[in-house]
């Protein structure tokens, strides 16, 4: 039996170029799940970070409103006055409504990247519709003065602002728990 020693070299040849492109194929395929892991970890990255700065926002305004320390508001204020004053005192409304602008700039930012999370999108829009009525209570108060306003009027007007203070509260502990519920499920 003669063997042709040019188709045993191409036979080499040949299981070369089939081994080289098997090793390539594996090479590119490796590459591309990594590629594909990567894109998969920015992504729950960036989403974490998003998370992270909705809650920043949330625990800001909780923890701004628990500092003022006032008692919880509509179970107070309907059956005693003496708490009304906190939000009709010309001396704080100042600093309040400062407080407050400064987190409803932020919560046009909050608001823009709670875009991309469904869940928690609906809660900051929740917040920041009491934030707004916070806001322009405290202004148009603000703007009427106690002259303007008969006791009655101040009641009502401080009523409504402690109303949109529990909401608003009440909202961002929900945002808080809600984002760490996301968190350990993922």
């Amino acid at each position: 039996m003669v063997i042709d020693v040019n188709v045993l070299t191409t036979g080499w040849i040949i299981a070369g170029v089939i081994a080289s492109f098997l090793v390539a194929v594996v090479a590119l395929g490796l590459g591309v799940s990594s590629f594909i892991q990567t894109k998969n970890l920015q992504k729950k990255e960036r989403r974490e970070r998003l998370l992270n700065e909705i809650i920043k926002w949330a625990i800001n305004v909780g923890t701004y409103m628990l500092s003022r320390n006032l008692p919880p508001f509509e179970k107070h204020y309907t059956k005693d006055g003496t708490y009304f004053g906190e939000y009709l005192d010309e001396s704080t409304q100042d600093i309040v409504i400062s407080e407050y602008t400064k987190f409803r700039m932020q919560s046009v930012y909050v608001a823009e990247i709670s875009k991309g999370i469904p869940k928690i999108e609906c809660l900051v829009n929740n917040a920041i519709k009491h934030l707004r009525g916070i806001l322009r209570l405290l202004n148009k108060y603000n703007e009427r003065c106690n002259d303007i306003y008969e006791k009655s009027g101040e009641l009502k007007a401080a009523l409504n602002i402690a109303r949109n203070e529990d909401r608003l509260y009440n909202s961002v502990v929900e945002i808080i728990q809600t984002i760490g519920n996301i968190s350990a499920l993922d």
